[in-house]
């Protein structure tokens, strides 16, 4: 990966980017076990609602008992003068939050670059600087997945993007979300998340593989990649062969692994689905959707979805 712009000192990230509950966690986990690679997690959560000190490492320890983040954000304090992770979080917010004020902020910033977001971004650029030299890798994965952060992170000149868009069925996204999940920080839940309907989910699947889809269109060419996470589970080795060629990484040892049937191993990451706590990690594509779903609730997704899943190459059932 090297900066199309030159700039001295660019961090190389990937950024997954779409929907929640796409596989997300399971992508970061895959490309963190390439040595250039460091899976760091969704880092749009890192300095959020006190969770830094809530969330459970794979390690087994609190993350912020955590011997690799402690390092991280103690870096952190020291290249950027910050004391505590609210004061990002606050300059985050303004330029990453939900609302169309985010947005519209961002889209200015591509004209006139403010003083607000020349520090929002040194702050990012020097979170991401902190975790290459403490892991000691080059390239740093962020699958935050929000598509604002992707469209900031393609502002910052200090940072060398390039974003991978992955899709799951929205079915199959929505049979995630309608299960529910009790608080459990040490498997990995730091919250309790409530059954989500499934024309909601509807709703929000379609928006931020739209947005996505639109961050993703204005990027320089070459920029950006397309990827299915039925594809990563069942065709790997063609998928991991594509990210390869798009990162300038091979991956024919890890697609070796997963071809006999090894385990991923997963670092010390933040956030993500509670799998990233068992371990080790072996590829399995989730289809429970095709039972667990009634068929009302399957109708209902393809009349909301059906146009956005053909384009996507998905079929109806």
């Amino acid at each position: 990966m090297t900066n199309e712009n030159g700039a001295p000192g660019a961090i190389p990230v990937v950024y997954v980017v779409g929907s929640g509950r796409s596989g997300t966690t399971l992508m970061d986990t895959i490309l963190s076990n390439h040595p250039r690679l460091y899976g760091a997690g969704e880092m749009a959560l890192l300095a959020v609602d006190n969770l830094y000190h809530r969330f459970y490492c794979p390690c087994g320890k609190p993350v912020d008992q955590c011997q690799f983040w402690t390092a991280v954000v103690a870096e952190w304090y020291q290249r950027t003068g910050l004391s505590d992770l609210s004061e990002h979080a606050r300059i985050r917010q303004r330029f990453e939050g939900p609302r169309l004020q985010g947005l519209s902020r961002l889209m200015r910033e591509q004209w006139f670059r403010s003083r607000g977001f020349a520090e929002y971004a040194r702050q990012t650029t020097e979170l991401y600087r902190s975790i290459q030299h403490v892991s000691g890798k080059e390239i740093v994965v962020d699958s935050s997945a929000i598509p604002m952060r992707a469209l900031a992170l393609s502002l910052m000149p200090g940072i060398d993007l390039r974003v991978i868009h992955l899709v799951r069925d929205c079915r199959g996204v929505a049979w995630s979300l309608r299960k529910g999940l009790k608080e459990d920080p040490k498997a990995g839940i730091c919250t309790t998340e409530r059954p989500r309907p499934v024309r909601r989910s509807a709703l929000t699947w379609i928006a931020y593989n739209l947005a996505s889809s639109w961050v993703c269109r204005r990027l320089p060419k070459g920029r950006a990649l397309f990827c299915r996470y039925e594809d990563l589970s069942t065709q790997c080795s063609t998928e991991l062969r594509r990210i390869g060629e798009f990162l300038g990484c091979d991956f024919e040892e890890i697609i070796q692994r997963l071809d006999s049937g090894g385990a991923l191993k997963v670092g010390c990451t933040f956030g993500g689905n509670r799998m990233r706590m068992s371990g080790d990690v072996r590829l399995r594509l989730d289809t429970d959707w095709r039972q667990k779903l009634t068929p009302a609730e399957q109708q209902t997704l393809n009349r909301m979805c059906g146009w956005l899943m053909r384009k996507y190459g998905y079929r109806e059932v």
